[in-house]
């Protein structure tokens, strides 16, 4: 689960929320390093997954999160590298209720000519052998 700031991020999948793991040491950290400096709080994980398998992004902003004079807060997310269509918090409403829960299921893509929903789904890993340094 990635919290920041009083905001709790979990992966679901088959009704359950899937283990976190961190990046192993020998990753592609270059990747990771320019997702921090572009995304000072952002968090890289990863998680076992069943290709095929559908899946949820679960967000809960927790009592407490100060907006400022921001009139909402924007849960942007990215999946796969691209950004999705993501929650977005008005502050009115958190008022009322001092804590949100939110699932999402997949995102909305235009067609040019309507929305279109597509659900979240793993997709099957494709690898290749890696090449010997001569």
């Amino acid at each position: 689960m990635a919290i920041i700031d009083k905001i709790e991020v979990t992966i679901s999948s088959g009704g359950k929320v899937l283990e976190e793991y961190d990046p192993a040491s020998d990753d592609n950290l270059n990747n990771h390093v320019a997702l921090a400096e572009r995304y000072p709080k952002g968090i890289v994980k990863y998680i076992e997954a069943i290709p095929g398998a559908n899946f949820e992004i679960n967000y809960s902003v927790k009592k407490g999160i100060r907006f400022r004079r921001a009139d909402f807060l924007d849960l942007g997310t990215r999946v796969n590298g691209k950004s999705i269509s993501s929650p977005i918090v008005l502050q009115n409403a958190f008022k009322e209720n001092k804590t949100l829960t939110k699932a999402l299921v997949g995102s909305e893509t235009w067609d040019g000519s309507r929305w279109l929903s597509r659900r979240f789904c793993w997709r099957q890993l494709q690898t290749s052998k890696s090449i010997s340094p001569e």
